[in-house]
C-alpha cells in the first residue's frame, strides 16, 4: 500500500503523539521536534525515548521537519547550525529516517551567495551522517528565498560534494503559490519538465500533497486540505497518480483542525490514492 500520512503536531509530548497517530490510523508521519503548547524543543528523557522506540516498529518512514528557526542560506548562521545539529540529534535518538529542510533565505547577501552558504554548511553534515536522509523542499516565497525556483536545486546539487545523499520533496501548494500553474495541462507539463531537468524524478522522495487558499503566484505559504483551495482535489489527485510520482510517499500538511476532521481527510485520500 502506498504510504499516505500527515504532518502531526506534538501538542504535549511523545506519548500523546503516539495516541494521536494511532487514532488517525497512520503508519507514516512527519512532525517538528517542537512541543506546540510551549513553542520550544521537545524534552526527551531516557524513559520517554525508550517508550517511543518500543512503538517505532509499527511505523514505516518517519520524517522530521526542520524548524523554521533554521536558515541555512543567511549570512550569519552560527545559531542555525547549532539548532540543526540539535534536531539531527533528536531525530537519531528517536530513530527517524529523514529530515526535511526548507533551504532558507539569503538574508544579508545575494541569492547566489545564499546557495553557496547552504552548500558550505550542508557538505560536512551530509558527509558524516549516514543514518538520516536529508530532503530539501521547494518553497513559496519570493526574492531571496532559495528553493522557490526549481533551478535553485540544480545549482545546489551541482555544488554539493555528495549530491547523491540529498533528496527533494515537492510541495504542491508551495509550487502553485510561487507561480507554477499546476491546474492546466501546459503548466503542469512545464513543471514536470523542470523537475526532470534540475532535480530528476529519481531524486524526488516525498510529495507534500497540499492545496492552498492563496492564488497563483501569491508568494504566500498558506495550506488548505485537498479540494478546499485554489488547486483542487481533481488536480492534486492527478498529480499524485502521475507515472513519475505513483510510488512516492504522500504527506498532507493540513491547517489547524481537529483530529476527527484530519482522520476523515486522510481516509478519503487513501481511498482515492492508496
Amino acid at each position: 500500500m502506498r504510504p499516505i500520512g500527515l504532518h502531526t503536531r506534538i501538542a504535549k509530548d511523545l506519548d500523546q503523539l503516539i495516541v494521536d497517530v494511532d487514532f488517525l490510523g497512520l503508519n507514516t508521519f512527519q512532525c517538528f521536534f517542537i512541543a506546540q503548547n510551549q513553542n520550544e524543543y521537545l524534552s526527551v528523557n531516557e524513559a520517554a525515548q525508550k517508550r517511543f522506540l518500543a512503538q517505532r516498529h509499527r511505523f514505516s518512514t518517519l520524517y522530521g521537519h526542520a524548524s523554521y528557526w533554521i536558515n541555512l542560506c543567511g549570512k550569519y548562521t552560527n545559531r542555525t547550525v547549532h539548532l540543526l545539529e540539535k534536531e539531527i540529534a533528536l531525530a537519531k535518538r528517536l530513530a527517524f529516517d529523514a529530515i526535511i529542510i526548507h533551504p532558507g533565505t539569503a538574508t544579508g547577501w545575494s541569492k547566489k551567495e545564499g546557495i553557496a552558504q547552504l552548500v558550505r554548511l550542508l557538505n560536512p553534515i551530509i558527509k558524516r551522517e549516514d543514518k538520516l536522509t536529508f530532503i530539501l523542499e521547494n518553497t513559496a516565497h519570493e526574492n531571496l528565498t532559495v528553493g522557490n525556483d526549481l533551478a535553485d536545486f540544480g545549482e545546489i546539487l551541482n555544488l554539493l560534494d555528495h549530491p547523491e545523499k540529498i533528496k527533494v520533496c515537492i510541495d504542491t501548494a508551495h509550487a502553485y503559490a510561487y507561480g507554477y500553474d499546476l491546474t492546466n495541462e501546459n503548466g503542469l507539463q512545464e513543471f514536470l519538465s523542470l523537475i526532470d531537468k534540475h532535480i530528476t524524478f529519481q531524486r524526488v522522495s516525498l510529495i507534500h500533497l497540499n492545496d492552498t487558499t492563496e492564488q497563483l503566484a501569491s508568494k504566500k505559504d498558506k495550506h488548505a486540505a485537498p479540494g478546499a483551495g485554489a488547486i483542487g482535489f481533481e488536480v492534486l489527485s492527478k498529480i499524485a497518480l502521475l507515472p513519475q510520482f505513483k510510488n512516492i510517499p504522500l504527506l498532507l500538511e493540513l491547517p489547524s483542525i481537529g483530529l476527527d476532521e484530519q482522520k476523515k481527510i486522510v481516509d478519503e485520500m487513501r481511498s482515492v490514492l492508496g
